[in-house]
């Protein structure tokens, strides 16, 4: 498998100021604590828990975002400057409902609590938008693919550096290309 530069047409994200939130009632966290980080911390986590507590600790908003409408930094276009480089810390609670939810359900709206969240708190909307955008298409190389199949002989799952790239070890084709 190898890399190859692509320009191909994404949905993008594009955020900026709110004129006026929407009419609709948005679902919300019941607390939310939103604080600057002032460490000079490099790492950042975002935690969502079983009952469905949110903490994000020292993310840049432009993260946030992200994590919030499920795209890709580089799909989030537009905002103020200090979206890369001022950090905060989130910590929210949901409603006790939440917790009740399958899952992949309770991830959904943890998102849509969040973007509810960065409306009131920072006055940011985001709409979507088509660009065209660089990318990187995952080709086969010549000679064919050189992927071996996971045995289960490793318990060790993941991705790890290698000398000469990326090992990927018992991951699925999915995160593979992720």
């Amino acid at each position: 498998m190898r890399l190859r530069n692509r320009t191909l047409r994404l949905t993008a994200l594009v955020v900026g100021a709110v004129a006026a939130l929407s009419a609709q009632d948005p679902v919300e966290f019941e607390v939310a604590s939103v604080k600057p980080n002032a460490s000079a911390s490099i790492g950042l986590s975002i935690y969502n828990s079983a009952s469905g507590d949110l903490t994000i600790e020292n993310a840049p908003l432009r993260t946030i975002v992200a994590f919030a409408y499920d795209v890709r930094e580089f799909q989030v276009s537009g905002g103020p400057k200090w979206m890369d480089t001022d950090r905060y810390n989130i910590i929210a609670k949901p409603p006790r409902t939440v917790a009740a939810m399958p899952r992949e359900e309770r991830g959904n709206v943890i998102r849509q609590m969040t973007q509810a969240l960065l409306a009131n708190r920072f006055q940011l909307v985001a709409r979507p938008e088509t660009k065209d955008l660089p990318v990187y298409a995952l080709v086969v190389a010549k000679g064919g693919p050189h992927l071996t199949p996971h045995t289960g002989d490793n318990p060790q799952k993941g991705i790890g550096s290698a000398l000469d790239g990326l090992k990927f070890t018992g991951v699925t084709m999915e995160i593979f290309a992720t």
